[in-house]
């Protein structure tokens, strides 16, 4: 109406895609170029995220997401202050991060779904939908050891290879998750994960993300296991626009196989159902997995895993595909945990140089759990016992 935002050269799942290639696209470009500017320097905001864009479509010779860095580099540049454009995509594709000289669009960081996927799956047995592709522990594994599960193999739930590899690439440009607003609010019913698993399991995905060398990304009330659900909730009204959104909802969820008999969007009860209880983080295992997230997130700053690059991390299965153990060493010393992905106590076998001191072990009362099984400190081939959906955190070095 106002302009060419739109074309119908592309099309995405929500309709004509943006207008970043065709006639008139110049001034759209620049009008999407000036308003990221406006947030970052009229508002001091220091990241943008860049919503899907595996759906921005530009067969220009310079593509939309170069030309945004470009003009956001020179900014930061004048302004004197570091800022962050970070993209949601699930291309697994590296060339979103990769530098301009190397046909990148040089962005600072991505997501990456194939973490959040493989955890997801495996923890609540949901095999619908994009979660076919997922489900084992070697998912699990090669999500913190190579970043992209799919990397180049076949998808099954896409029907095609998928994704390229991202060894060459640093591992602090990705985002991890183990909940978002669209991995819960593209659900049904709007569940989160402290819905469909039990304490244990939460405090395992809370370790699997958070003392990892990527970059964790936590959803609002996770920390704390908000019992509310996060609804997909909208205020339109414009009927046919209404009425677009709750038909599309329907099919979006018709591979996941929820039923047909979902939450209005626009009805004001679907947002007030979504609205957080904050009072849960003052009270029993509430208050527990908060200082619990507490907790892992002084180890990740005292042991500075941002710092791990892909030579410091080995990653591997051991005991059938139970358990995973995750060295990491950086300029601050080395660690290594052990997970526990099974529903059965489990020993295991390390053999170690020099002494290593625990640092936290997830199934300790004071986190709620069966209790501490594990010594305080372990030296050379040690057998140690790891409690169910739980893992151990050991150290050594300068810390």
């Amino acid at each position: 109406q106002y302009g060419p935002y739109f074309t119908p050269k592309h099309k995405t799942e929500w309709g004509d895609a943006l207008n970043f290639d065709n006639a008139y696209s110049d001034h759209v470009r620049n009008f999407f170029i000036e308003n990221a500017l406006y947030w970052l320097n009229n508002f001091h905001i220091d990241a943008l995220r860049l919503d899907a864009v595996h759906s921005i479509y530009d067969m220009s010779a310079k593509h939309f997401l170069s030309e945004l860095k470009e003009r956001v580099d020179q900014f930061i540049k004048k302004d004197g202050r570091e800022r962050y454009i970070i993209a949601e995509s699930d291309m697994n594709d590296v060339k979103i991060i990769n530098e301009f000289d190397k046909g990148g669009y040089n962005l600072d960081a991505q997501w990456s779904d194939d973490f959040h996927h493989s955890v997801h799956s495996y923890l609540t047995g949901e095999r619908d939908g994009y979660y076919e592709d997922f489900g084992d522990a070697s998912h699990i594994k090669k999500a913190l050891k190579e970043t992209f599960v799919y990397s180049g193999n076949y998808s099954s739930y896409r029907k095609r290879k998928h994704g390229n590899s991202a060894e060459d690439s640093e591992l602090f440009k990705f985002v991890i998750c183990i909940q978002n607003h669209d991995q819960v609010g593209n659900r049904a019913f709007g569940n989160r994960l402290s819905g469909l698993i039990d304490f244990e399991k939460l405090k395992l995905a809370a370790g699997l993300m958070l003392l990892s060398p990527y970059i964790p990304l936590l959803f609002m009330g996770e920390e704390y296991a908000e019992e509310a659900p996060f609804l997909y909730f909208i205020n339109h009204l414009d009927k046919d626009l209404i009425e677009s959104v709750r038909k599309g909802r329907k099919e979006e969820f018709r591979s996941f196989r929820w039923g047909d008999e979902i939450p209005d969007t626009q009805d004001e009860e679907t947002f007030l159902k979504s609205k957080l209880n904050l009072e849960l983080k003052n009270k029993s295992t509430g208050n527990i997995l908060f200082n619990f997230y507490k907790r892992l997130i002084e180890i990740r700053k005292q042991h500075a895993f941002t710092h791990t690059n892909r030579d410091g991390l080995d990653v591997k299965l051991i005991n059938n595909d139970k358990v995973i153990i995750m060295k990491q060493s950086n300029v601050l010393g080395n660690t290594i945990a052990c997970f526990n992905l099974a529903d059965e106590d489990l020993n295991i076998n390390l053999r170690l140089e020099g002494s290593w001191k625990k640092i936290i072990e997830s199934s300790s009362e004071r986190w709620c759990g069966q209790g501490d099984v594990s010594p305080a400190e372990i030296t050379g081939e040690s057998t140690l016992q790891v409690n169910r959906y739980s893992f151990i955190l050991f150290g050594k070095g300068k810390l």
